[in-house]
């Protein structure tokens, strides 16, 4: 072997172990690409199942609201009509106490008159 041919397979070998290299490195990478697709992919998952599940929690609450807001409506307007039943009692009441007061100063003028 001569100088030339020994540098030709020095070069020819450090040549195939950098093309080894680079074959080594591209394969790591798409092997870590993949694992972190996955990893992604499984992520992405999770949080699509959280926001579904909070959107399902946002309309049964929605749900609750719009039944106890019903239910705050309902007793509002049957306080008034109490209110309204109770306006009326008491008036009569102011009326009855009105006549009977009327009806003992005539008592009381009889009564101071004989």
């Amino acid at each position: 072997m001569t100088g030339d041919s020994t540098i030709t397979i020095t070069l020819l070998i450090a040549i195939i172990g950098v093309i080894l290299s680079i074959i080594n490195a591209v394969s790591n990478f798409k092997k870590t690409n993949k694992a972190d697709t996955k990893a992604d992919t499984m992520a992405m998952t999770t949080v699509a199942v959280k926001l579904e599940s909070l959107q399902d929690n946002m309309k049964d609450l929605k749900n609750d609201f719009s039944t106890s807001m019903s239910d705050l409506k309902k007793d509002i307007l049957s306080i008034r009509s109490d209110m309204n039943e109770f306006r009326e009692r008491i008036v009569a009441v102011e009326q009855s106490t009105k006549s009977a007061h009327h009806r003992l100063d005539k008592y009381d003028k009889q009564k101071g008159d004989s």
